[in-house]
């Protein structure tokens, strides 16, 4: 599949096993995700049911321990947890990377990559970039006295909104 076929959508683990594949018995991490929402339309609900597969093989075992770690944020130091606990990851969201795939005649979402979602900064990061920008953020206020609502007094709360002209 092109790369123009892959679909990024927001997700929540509901469960975890550890089990092996038909063909090999290759072992592997196998997670059941619900699908929220495509991220490039997140009003529009998905609540579908994707499965994906951490393979434990020799060739993948450090990517697959990425994602349980780095990703899931597990921090055990064996699998027996992960086989045992299946709601280990419950409620973990991620961003899934999909692609539509043809299995026994019919088409499913194939699970890519799982990544994680965007961190937020901690409490003095935080702290600090608010201490930077106090100054920015009080002139700013000073200049447009309608930033707390966004709306011009009087205006209707279904009129939208002007487009700025943004630079990025």
């Amino acid at each position: 599949m092109a790369k123009e076929d892959q679909v990024k959508y927001r997700a929540k683990c509901l469960t975890n096993s550890i089990a092996e594949s038909k063909e090999k018995q290759t072992p592997g991490v196998k997670l059941q995700f619900l699908l929220l929402y495509n991220v490039e339309t997140p009003n529009i609900p998905e609540n579908k049911i994707v499965y994906a597969d951490l393979w434990l093989s020799d060739a993948v075992f450090e990517k697959s321990m990425h994602t349980l770690t780095k990703v899931l944020g597990w921090k055990g130091n064996n699998l027996t947890e992960v086989n045992e606990n299946n709601t280990l990851f419950q409620d973990v969201e991620v961003i899934l990377v999909c692609e539509p795939e043809l299995y026994n005649g019919k088409t499913t979402l194939k699970v890519k990559f799982v990544n994680p979602l965007a961190k937020r900064l901690d409490d003095s990061a935080m702290s600090a970039l608010d201490a930077k920008l106090a100054g920015k953020f009080a002139a700013y206020k000073a200049k447009s006295p309608t930033v707390s609502g966004g709306r011009e007094p009087g205006q209707d709360d279904d009129e939208p909104l002007p487009e700025p002209d943004l630079a990025f």
